[in-house]
């Protein structure tokens, strides 16, 4: 979501996120519950199957790529996750940035066939991400719309640190969100990419998890909401209303946090 009422554009663009990846225990479940959800279809990436990495699949939203799934390989593993990717031209030197602005790395750089090259990091507060320098896929194909990644949103227990980090690392500008006279004190920023708004920052207390969220535009609150129960999910927080529009926090079979957007009237949704 952007300010003015427009969407998010994703893509390849250097430094942005574009690339919503989910990781589940059931591959099958996870195709069953999203398709309900959100009307999407999966198509199997077999050139990415490997005993190691699991399987691969990509999520389809009216014949276009919105977000990807793969079924984690150790049998052990109970629950899911939503990662954000950030598209880079070069993947090796933002692992450089991310270790010198005080991250980790929680999967070196490699290959995903010819589709690109990508790594997963963790920043200086605790908050896991990925890394996406495309080559055949450069990003999903599309962010507007029903069905669609429309905002992405870090909690995080440091503001300050987090708005140094990804400055550091993607050369982002914050600015602080405007809040109406009387409206309840709130930490959360903007990031800002070549005058862009790109993402949100928020600040959220210690019994929160410091990640990434994804926000994915619907049609029908409500329908949503009753749905993700109906398959086994539960509705985490909301409904609420937001000068931005309707939302909600939902979560899979897997316990898999998102959150959910009724007619969006700008940025960010909060």
């Amino acid at each position: 979501m952007t300010e003015g009422g427009g969407r998010l554009r994703l893509g390849a663009v250097r430094g942005r996120p574009n690339w919503p990846k989910l990781t589940v225990p059931d591959l099958s479940l996870g195709q069953e519950f999203y398709g309900a959800l959100f009307g999407w279809e999966y198509e199997e990436l077999k050139i990415l199957h490997d005993v190691h990495l699991g399987v691969h699949g990509s999520f389809l939203n009216r014949g276009q790529w919105v977000a990807s799934i793969t079924q984690h390989p150790e049998p052990d593993v109970t629950e899911g996750w939503w990662n954000v990717y950030f598209a880079v031209e070069e993947c090796d030197r933002t692992v450089e940035r991310t270790v010198r602005a005080g991250g980790l790395v929680a999967a070196e750089p490699a290959d995903l066939a010819d589709l690109g090259r990508s790594a997963i990091l963790v920043d200086s507060v605790g908050a896991e991400f990925g890394l996406w320098q495309g080559r055949t896929r450069l990003g999903v194909q599309t962010g507007a719309g029903p069905g669609t990644a429309s905002w992405f949103e870090l909690l995080i227990h440091d503001t300050a640190a987090a708005r140094g980090f990804y400055t550091s690392v993607f050369g982002y500008v914050t600015t602080p969100l405007e809040l109406p006279a009387g409206a309840l004190d709130l930490d959360y920023w903007t990031f800002l990419d070549g005058g862009v708004p790109v993402a949100g920052l928020h600040l959220v207390p210690d019994t929160v998890q410091s990640r990434w969220t994804i926000y994915f535009e619907v049609t029908d609150l409500d329908a949503a909401m009753r749905i993700a129960v109906e398959r086994d999910g539960a509705v985490v927080r909301g409904p609420w209303d937001s000068p931005y529009g309707r939302l909600a926090v939902l979560s899979d079979p897997f316990d898999a946090n998102f959150s959910v957007v009724q007619h969006l009237h700008g940025m960010p949704p909060r």
